[in-house]
């Protein structure tokens, strides 16, 4: 079922609802250059909602159908990701899961809201620039920015302020693997060291072959891996 959500005047986020049979929600929160109907993230959500969960995929603000917003910030995604957690508050459990740059403001949701009662991470990027030649210049040009914009500035204080891991008191299943050329695995596992205050924690190294899923029967894998940890 498809939906709307007016964040604020001229901000509209737009995502599909797959109903599933139990009172599980899982957020499907995606990366930089993904929507909600990339093939992925489609694959995802048809393959939780089978095993029984109900799934949201959404756009950000400024991708896919969702109203223009210029630029990436990380509290606007975050913004983002309450606003549907918001529309979607009946469910008793709502998991994030965040893949590639969308983990990082799925872990800071994860942190400030309240509704939030789970985590999943997907080759997730957690701040560092452990990264492959391209998106390495991506993030210095983000701190240069941060540097020069007070937007940006603000925007990467705001990140520092609420971005902490050792605090993170949710259930979290951090997924990565070791064929990843975009985001160094070791993000991951450094991300996991961190996870002291976490009730129940997981880290899974899957054989998956591409970084964003691509991969022939990486979607699967996944799927399965997020299904056997929440069972």
């Amino acid at each position: 079922m498809k939906f709307s959500i007016t964040e604020k005047p001229g901000k509209k986020i737009v995502g599909i609802h797959h109903k599933g049979r139990n009172d599980i929600l899982i957020i499907i929160c995606n990366g930089k250059g993904a929507t909600k109907d990339s093939g992925i993230i489609k694959g995802l959500a048809e393959g939780l909602s089978k095993k029984g969960s109900s799934v949201v995929r959404f756009d950000f603000l400024g991708t896919g159908e969702s109203s223009q917003s210029k630029g990436i910030f990380i509290r606007q995604m975050v913004e983002d990701i309450d606003a549907v957690a918001g529309c979607f508050h009946h469910y008793q459990t709502i998991i994030l899961l965040g893949g590639s740059l969308g983990a990082l403001p799925a872990v800071i949701s994860s942190f400030t809201n309240p509704k939030i009662s789970g985590l999943v991470t997907v080759n997730g990027f957690f701040g560092t620039g452990k990264l492959d030649s391209k998106h390495k210049r991506l993030y210095f040009f983000y701190r240069l920015l941060m540097l020069i914009s007070p937007r940006h500035r603000k925007d990467f204080q705001y990140w520092r302020e609420n971005y902490h891991p050792e605090k993170l008191t949710v259930p979290t299943l951090v997924i990565y693997t070791k064929a990843d050329r975009v985001v160094n695995p070791v993000q991951s596992t450094d991300f996991y060291s961190q996870l002291r205050s976490s009730k129940k924690k997981k880290l899974a190294q899957l054989p998956l072959l591409k970084h964003n899923l691509t991969g022939k029967g990486d979607v699967g894998k996944v799927v399965e891996a997020i299904d056997s940890w929440m069972t």
